[in-house]
């Protein structure tokens, strides 16, 4: 630059053209790129960084092409070209990760506010005019109430990024300390915001936008449910004497009830915990809810898919192999073949099982079933997991592994319901506790009120 004017203009232009709508596309799309992806993570558990992280991506792949057409008009309008021209990556690739924690904030944060894209909008259209795209900024010499309006464009992070480009491109200017440091310092700390708030918190806007929809509608309702079981009072020697006392009508049943008029509401998100006493109900519960039982009064009404995990080596042939048990027990889970082939190594290296995937399931230890179950039920992300006691078997370590599993499901929206006999964990991971005993439902609400009760109840019975 020199005097008023600006030596090749159009040049100059593109430079803060190219950077600015770099940044514009690449947190504008991010905004949207998780509550857009919604139905696909109901269905399953996708890391939702990645949508951010895509948008950024495919927004710096068009700022390429950009760089290119800026290239060929240096080119044609005769602009030199200068050594200093590899340094000006240093200034877009530092946007890029600025621009990536700006969108990880934006996405995390859209979920529950959407007045933010519309404010966003506005927010960029003035941005554009503090970032020195069309003017030079040395030749700004007024003030603004007192304040200068040099230093106030140098409070947008932007007219670093532009600058420090313009500068190594145009000019052949080495980067200076202070524009090395501050589009950097600009980054990490965009990135430390983004990195730090989207994983900790997006799990739970998400869970919340996937309940937004239905939030008067509990995605499992038990209403009155009762289950009643006939238990013979005569033992029967063979078949023929059991034929003989059905038709004489001489056969004798004691109404056992396992559950008595059960009526529990669990809502989509929920982390459900169900705590009590051997005979209580809880599987009996469970299965009703997965439809493996029919209530013989009332209703169950289930609003989504179901993966259960309710008994140990369920689905399973004993008699087979680790790997064909894979493919037996995911198509009876409604997986297909080319599904399964495309999640098996997942699914081994999640239950750590790579040793023994020839191995005949009946030389398993109950842990090692369990790993092969809970790795195979847990590929995709259902809208509710049931689990009975399968955190009661195997180590420490794998019990770890699936309580953070789970953790990831409930944070993409999935709705989990527990069955443990350990209280602690139940305190640990479930949001809600329903306390049966006798088939009744004696209590239920929060983890805190219900566990004290429970426990208060236990020690005075011992």
């Amino acid at each position: 630059m020199r005097g008023s004017g600006i030596d090749n203009f159009p040049v100059f232009l593109m430079c803060g053209q190219l950077l600015f709508n770099f940044f514009n596309e690449a947190t504008s799309s991010s905004m949207s790129s998780v509550l857009s992806a919604a139905p696909l993570l109901k269905k399953v558990y996708i890391p939702k960084y990645i949508f951010p992280l895509e948008k950024c991506c495919f927004a710096m792949v068009n700022c390429v092409f950009s760089f290119v057409a800026l290239l060929l008009v240096m080119i044609f309008t005769g602009a030199p070209f200068h050594l200093t021209l590899l340094e000006a990556l240093y200034p877009l690739i530092t946007l890029f990760f600025f621009s990536l924690g700006v969108g990880l904030f934006l996405a995390a944060a859209t979920v529950f506010f959407r007045d933010i894209m519309h404010i966003w909008s506005v927010f960029i259209t003035a941005l554009l005019y503090f970032s020195a795209i069309f003017y030079d900024p040395t030749q700004m010499t007024f003030s603004i109430g007192g304040f200068n309006m040099q230093q106030i464009i140098k409070l947008n992070p932007m007219y670093w990024y532009i600058t420090g480009f313009r500068r190594t491109l145009m000019w052949g200017i080495p980067l200076d300390l202070n524009m090395f440091a501050v589009c950097g310092i600009c980054a990490v700390v965009s990135m430390w915001v983004g990195v730090h708030m989207f994983p900790q918190n997006a799990g739970s806007f998400c869970a919340a936008y996937l309940r937004r929809g239905r939030r008067m509608e509990p995605i499992i309702k038990v209403d009155n449910v009762s289950m009643c079981f006939n238990l013979s009072t005569e033992k029967h020697e063979s078949l023929k004497e059991y034929l003989l006392a059905m038709v004489q009508g001489r056969l004798q049943y004691d109404e056992f009830y396992a559950l008595k008029d059960v009526s529990l509401d669990i809502m989509p998100g929920d982390f459900y915990g169900l705590v009590g006493l051997n005979g209580s109900g809880k599987s009996t519960l469970l299965k009703t809810i997965a439809g493996v039982y029919k209530p013989t009064r009332g209703k169950v009404t289930v609003n989504g898919t179901i993966a259960p995990l309710i008994e140990l080596g369920a689905g399973f042939d004993m008699d087979l192999t680790a790997r064909e048990n894979i493919y037996l027990n995911g198509t009876v889970l409604g997986f297909s073949p080319k599904y399964l082939d495309e999640k098996f190594d997942e699914i081994v290296e999640f239950s750590e099982l790579q040793n023994f995937l020839d191995v005949p399931l009946k030389n398993y230890s109950s842990g090692m079933v369990a790993r092969i179950g809970f790795a195979i039920a847990t590929i995709t992300k259902p809208d509710i997991l049931i689990a009975d006691e399968v955190l009661s078997v195997g180590d420490f370590l794998f019990q770890q592994k699936c309580e953070k599993r789970m953790k990831e499901l409930m944070a993409g929206g999935t709705t989990v319901i527990l069955v443990s006999h350990s209280i602690e964990q139940i305190e640990r991971m479930c949001s809600k506790v329903a306390w049966l005993s006798h088939g009744h439902l004696k209590m239920n609400g929060d983890t805190q009120t219900v566990c004290a009760a429970y426990k208060a109840t236990q020690r005075g019975e011992v």
